[in-house]
Formats: structure tokens, sequence, C-alpha cells
């Protein structure tokens, strides 16, 4: 069986990620489509509109053979370790020989060639962004110079799909030098363009019109949580959280006793320095209670969320060939089937559903981690092996 990956939110799935997945399989000539997929937290912050087993059949029945679920920890954090978790996760999945990703450049060699100067100039890059975060220049600003002035062409630093290919390819090049045997083969999709395909971003905007009290409902019950959950904590603790340092944990403090909601808190601590971005994967993180460190050995599993015939094919073959590199869990509350590492973060995922599920109004015991099953979508896409 040949297998190509996907690195995706699907929040929620539309016409673009149909389109790469069928472009994948076009370029990448492989049989099987599996995505790792952010769970019930996205990587921008805050709740996805749909959870994540909802959001995982719709992509099976949208193209994908087999959705895989990204702990929660990678899902909700920068760029950069959302990257490194996603790419980390489909390697250690075995049995895939492609990476394939959308990109506003489309040009899979300048993006690799773009990667390797990231990954060698990290330190330099590093040096030059706080420079720039010190002059008082905006944070997205400074990043791109900083990429740029290692020479990486400003063309690759100015589009969101590009910027984080790059950080997919840093993570896929490392990698491949550490696994020479294993390695999988990057493939950039050219993005159409806005005018082809619907943005998750006019999807949201249109649901807001269509479902507006079920989101409405969710966004006071997230501001809620998350407000209870800082007036509760001391600024210490605060400042532990993964996204936070410098003060912010004062700042949360200052500041939550004035504002009037998430969008108004948000405004109120964000600043040149601290994007919009990293102040809503912040308040995630500290919802969740996810502090700093909790990302950096990278554990990692295979957990499918649902499939298709030619989805559970593949799960079988790579286990009848013990292709992969990490856990393969069916059944989440079996904590002997992984190492303390593994139920650490998988213990992060479990609490992030209960919590979603508060935050969307579902039944908590319906719809906990501990009784939901993988999603079998069948008489769809069964290879004949």
């Amino acid at each position: 069986m040949k297998a190509f990956g996907v690195v995706a939110e699907f929040n929620p799935f539309h016409g673009g990620h149909k389109y790469v997945i069928e472009q994948g399989r076009i370029l990448t000539g492989c049989d099987v489509c599996v995505c790792v997929m952010s769970g019930n937290f996205v990587q921008r912050g805050g709740p996805a509109v749909f959870s994540k087993w909802e959001r995982a059949e719709e992509a099976v029945r949208g193209g994908a053979d087999l959705v895989i679920e990204l702990p929660v920890i990678y899902a909700s954090s920068s760029a950069e370790i959302f990257a490194e978790g996603a790419v980390r996760t489909l390697f250690g999945t075995g049995g895939l020989s492609h990476l394939v990703f959308g990109s506003e450049s489309g040009d899979t060699e300048r993006l690799v060639k773009a990667a390797e100067i990231l990954r060698i100039s990290s330190d330099k890059i590093d040096h030059t962004l706080k420079e720039g975060l010190s002059e008082g220049k905006p944070y997205h600003a400074a990043a791109a110079e900083a990429r740029e002035r290692a020479g990486i062409d400003a063309e690759l630093t100015s589009e969101p799909n590009d910027i984080l290919a790059l950080e997919y390819l840093k993570v896929l090049l490392k990698l491949n030098e550490e696994n020479p045997g294993a390695g999988i083969r990057p493939v950039a999709v050219k993005r159409t363009g806005a005018g082809h395909h619907e943005t998750a971003s006019d999807i949201r905007r249109e649901l807001k019109k269509t479902e507006g009290g079920r989101l409405k409902a969710m966004e006071e019950n997230y501001w809620n949580l998350v407000r209870s959950r800082i007036l509760l904590a001391d600024p210490e603790d605060l400042e532990r959280i993964a996204s936070a340092g410098e003060g912010l944990g004062n700042k949360l403090k200052k500041e939550i006793r004035y504002a009037e909601s998430m969008e108004d808190f948000v405004d109120r601590v964000k600043s040149k320095r601290y994007p919009y971005t990293r102040i809503g994967r912040l308040l995630t993180q500290t919802l969740l209670g996810i502090e700093r460190g909790a990302a950096a050995d990278f554990v990692t599993y295979v957990r499918p969320l649902a499939m298709n015939g030619t989805g559970g094919k593949f799960l079988k073959y790579i286990k009848k060939n013990e292709l992969a590199g990490i856990p393969v869990i069916d059944k989440v509350g079996r904590d002997s089937y992984f190492d303390e590492a593994a139920a650490e973060v998988i213990k992060k995922d479990m609490q992030a559903a209960d919590i979603y599920n508060v935050i969307a109004g579902k039944n908590l015991y319906g719809e906990s981690d501990f009784v939901k099953k993988t999603t079998i979508i069948k008489g769809a896409g069964a290879l004949d092996l």
C-alpha cells in the first residue's frame, strides 16, 4: 500500500481541502490518504466549530481515508510546535511515502531550499527576530525580516500556507536525515486562490449566520470558563503556561476584571510583541493547563478518529508489518497500552474533549473519549488487497 500524509485542522472541511487530497493522489500515485487533524481546539486558539469526531467524519466523506488526532498539546501551540507534532505523528505512523501540503507558491524545490536555510540558521534568525521586537516592530514583520535577512525569499515568508509549509519541511528534513531508510518526500499543491475555493474563514462567517445561536453559546461558555480559570490562578501559575512568560501572567490577571468579552480581553492583552494569535493560544492553553515544556519530547501516537475501508486496511497493514514507530491507540481508557509519557499526553486529549463538550453543550458521558469510538464509513474507498 502506498500512502501520503496531510496535516489539517478541517475547521471546517471545505473544497480547498478536498482539492489538496485529490491532487495528492494524482501527484504521488498513492492509494491511501492519511490526515493528522487538530482535535477539539485549534492552533489559533479556541474551540473548533464542530467536534473532532464530526470534522473527521466529514473529511473521510470528502476524500480522506484515515483521520488521526493531533494531540492537543501540539494542536494548540505555535506554528513551529504544531508542525513538529503533526509531522512527527505522520512520520511515526509508518508506511507513508509522501507529505502533501497546500502552498501559495506551489514550488516544492524552493520551499525545501528555504526550509534548509531556516533549519541551519535558526539561531541567527532568532537573534534577528529579538532585535526587531526590541526595536518595537510587530511580531510578524520582525519574523519576516529575520527570515529574509537569513536568505529566504520574501515571497515565501509573506503567505500563511507557505510559512507553515516551511515549518513542516524543517521537521521533515531533520527526520529524513535521522531515518534515511524511511524518508518521506514532500509535495506542494498550489492553492488555486480564494475565488476558486471558499476558505475555512469564509465558511465560519457563513456559519455564524446559519448557526449563530449555537456558536454564540459556545463563545460565551468558552469565555466564562477561561475567565474563571484566570481568576482562580495565581500569576506565577499563569506564567508557567506554554505561551506565557515575560509578565503575561500578570497582564492576564490585571485585565480580566475589566474585559467585557473574549474579544475585548484579547484586545487588552495583545501588543506588537504578542499578537492576537499568541494570546488566543495562551487562553486555550490556560484553560487546559498546558504548561511550558509539555511538548518538549514530542511524544505522540496514532489515534484513529474516522476511516473508510481503505483506511481500515491501511491501519491493519501498518500493524501487521510493525511499521509504526509510535503506539497505535484504539481505546484511550487502557493506560497499560502505552508508557507514562504517552499517558500524560493523551490525558490532556481526554480533558480537552470533556471541556469541549461543556463548551458545546454536549453529553459529557456519551461524547466522552472513553465512550466514543472510531467512526467507520462503510462502503467507501475499500481497496481490493
